[in-house]
């Protein structure tokens, strides 16, 4: 009887942190794609320097719109990197995941390029 409900006890924690675990997955994908989405929208604002005058400006604006461009083709690509190398749920530190993982992909593209 004792083993019984010592079981069960255990068979209950362990489905309880399973559910948590599984909602914490779920918040923390959350709040990557929107961290994600707000990184696109800074960029697309960013892309509207593109009619300037100014060839840095023009170039700073092309640069963004690639960003935002690559940020949207590999959102779940880089959502799952982001889970499983266990990123702080903190603004600063994904941003700097999401510039690290363009800026890698950006200097592939220009090493082919060559």
């Amino acid at each position: 009887m004792k083993s019984t409900i010592v079981t069960t006890c255990f068979i209950l924690i362990v489905l309880a942190s399973a559910g948590t675990a599984m909602s914490d997955q779920s918040q923390q994908e959350r709040f990557y794609n929107t961290c994600i989405d707000q990184q696109i929208a800074q960029c697309e604002s960013i892309s509207n320097f593109s009619a300037s005058r100014s060839t840095a400006l023009c170039d700073y604006a092309d640069l963004n719109r690639s960003k935002a461009r690559f940020l949207e083709n590999n959102r779940e690509e880089l959502v799952q990197q982001l889970i499983e190398e266990d990123i702080a749920m903190k603004g600063h530190r994904v941003d700097y995941f999401l510039n690290k993982a363009f800026a890698g992909q950006f200097s592939k593209g220009l090493a082919s390029s060559r």
